[in-house]
């Protein structure tokens, strides 16, 4: 594990790049030593980068899911994934009840 960038009190505070043992990569704002504010996570075992809000080291709000090198990409926001999938469980739900009516 490896970082560059600001610190404030033995913390990491601010801008920073911090490199995890397994290959993973966080730039972006710290707070109290958490991810906090605007930043990038790369997954290094999937090739996945996560770009947008943190708080209190996970990630909230909006932000983009891209495929590192920008081949494969899902432009949305996290609010935006919560809503169709509870889209897609409502039509589900639906289905299987209009289906179940027809079986009985």
């Amino acid at each position: 594990m490896f970082t560059a960038g600001e610190w404030s009190d033995d913390r990491r505070s601010g801008q920073g790049h911090y490199f995890y043992a397994n290959g993973d990569e966080y730039m972006g704002e710290w707070q109290n030593h958490l991810r906090h504010g605007q930043g990038r996570y790369m997954y290094a075992s999937s090739g996945l980068q996560y770009e947008g809000q943190w708080r209190d080291g996970k990630r909230t709000g909006d932000g983009e899911i891209t495929r590192i090198g920008g081949n494969l990409f899902i432009l949305t926001s996290l609010s935006a994934i919560a809503a169709v999938l509870i889209d897609c469980i409502a039509s589900l739900i639906l289905r299987l009840s209009v289906l179940h009516g027809l079986l009985t």
